[in-house]
């Protein structure tokens, strides 16, 4: 294994050809081209029609299909499995994660991000994020995004990999818990790039209900968008908002109790997102509690774990059901819950 190779390894669902192309591998290429590493390029397919090389052929792509690209399938939606699937694949030292939703633009970015690994730093990349809140397996806030992540394939083994227990969401936050409870570390190294998170929410819903046309013609905003201020005020318009109670909002029993002859009737417009597919909404009528107080490897209880499961949710981001259809299945009166919400203080 020579030691300056690097595996990129991408994962995409299909929905974004374009971006995937024109930004996303491009930039790769771009910025790899000339820099005296073995490059290897591995985009892992988890579509549900499992077809991404054809149609890339198809939309004459081409280009982007050189030597050093390898198309391998996965297991249609699942995510972490995908990105298992690339990495046993892969070939070189050192393995660089993808989502399909971003873009290289710092010309150093392999030397900048493989300089700084070593035996206590397990892993790095430029974007960092603490939306969580910790408990027994996740102990701090703090994780890493593939836009890339940047670490050794043996280190990957090593930790065993993702966690394939859900079929989205959360595999790169078990992972970062993983390296933190071995007792290394996790960094943050800033380089130039985009991530245009949510962008293949937005896409499966706008596939499932507009014409072919004005779908290409979505893709194509997205190609042509510079900066993320762009992204996210297209994000916010075209995903809406729904309505929720304003007394299903608020946890405490004495405001709640005080205030209720005022909220009664009374709504709260929030901004549709994956989370209320998956049931926060739901979760938090039925335990009286609010997302950010639950600890995030309790809220993963909410995750498809089967193909059946990943399908319901599928149809249910899709129809824009906020939850109702992917709701039936209650998994937030699952045993994860049960256990939680009946040992903690109310």
């Amino acid at each position: 294994m020579v030691n300056n190779s690097i595996s990129c390894i991408i994962v995409t669902n299909g929905l974004n050809n374009k971006f995937l192309t024109e930004r996303t591998l491009f930039s790769i290429i771009k910025t790899t081209n000339n820099i005296g590493w073995n490059v290897e390029l591995i985009l892992v397919d988890n579509s549900p029609e499992q077809n991404v090389k054809d149609t890339l052929k198809e939309e004459k792509y081409l280009p982007v299909l050189t030597k050093r690209l390898k198309v391998v399938k996965s297991v249609p939606n699942h995510l972490p499995k995908a990105f298992n699937v690339g990495v046993k694949n892969a070939k070189s030292k050192f393995i660089a994660l993808f989502h399909d939703d971003c873009e290289i633009i710092d010309e150093k970015w392999v030397d900048k991000l493989t300089s700084n690994l070593n035996e206590e730093v397990y892993m790095v990349g430029p974007e960092v994020h603490t939306d969580i809140k910790p408990f027994k397996i996740i102990k701090t806030k703090k994780y890493l995004k593939e836009v890339p992540v940047v670490l050794e394939k043996v280190k990957f083994l090593e930790l065993g990999g993702y966690d394939e227990t859900y079929y989205w969401g959360f595999e790169d936050v078990l992972f970062c818990a993983k390296i933190l409870n071995k007792g290394k570390h996790i960094k943050h190294i800033d380089i130039k790039h985009l991530h245009f998170n949510g962008m293949s929410t937005i896409l499966l819903q706008k596939k499932a209900t507009n014409t072919k046309k004005e779908f290409l013609e979505i893709q194509n905003k997205f190609v042509n968008m510079v900066n993320k201020e762009e992204f996210n005020d297209f994000k916010r318009k075209e995903m809406g908002h729904i309505e929720v109670g304003a007394k299903d909002v608020i946890k405490n029993p004495i405001f709640r109790t005080l205030l209720l002859p005022f909220l009664r009737g009374k709504t709260i417009k929030t901004t549709r997102n994956l989370g209320v597919n998956l049931g926060y909404i739901k979760l938090c009528k039925y335990w009286k509690t609010t997302p950010t107080e639950v600890p995030t490897e309790i809220i993963m209880g909410l995750m498809p774990k089967t193909q059946e499961e990943i399908d319901i949710l599928m149809d249910d981001i899709k129809q824009q059901k906020d939850g109702e259809l992917y709701g039936r299945l209650e998994k937030y009166k699952g045993k994860i819950f049960k256990d939680y919400f009946n040992t903690i203080k109310r």
